[in-house]
């Protein structure tokens, strides 16, 4: 399967947005921030190659981990892209991660 693009729903890019300002604001480090950005990046790069990586978490969205496992990246692979749906903190409580992806 060769995956052509990376898509990002608003829904996800508002969680990008949030996740960055969230780890600028607890550490105070914008570099750290930046590496949580990196990793996001590293994580895309491989789903591009391998964009059944993921664990499966329902018949459609897959996850990969982010951040030393502190965040969760779903995604779902449609025909030739990947799509991806939320950027959450797995430490969130599971009802709540479930509300959000409308599981």
């Amino acid at each position: 399967m060769k995956i052509q693009e990376v898509v990002w729903l608003l829904g996800a890019d508002e969680d990008l947005a949030s996740i960055f300002e969230i780890e600028v604001d607890l550490t105070g480090d914008c570099p750290r921030a930046n590496q949580l950005m990196k990793e996001i990046e590293t994580q895309l790069h491989h789903l591009l190659q391998f964009p059944l990586m993921g664990r499966r978490i329902n018949n459609s969205l897959r996850r990969v981990l982010i951040g030393k496992q502190r965040y969760g990246l779903y995604y779902a692979v449609e025909s030739n892209r990947v799509v991806v749906h939320a950027i959450l903190n797995l430490q969130l409580p599971p009802h709540q991660i479930k509300y959000r992806l409308d599981l």
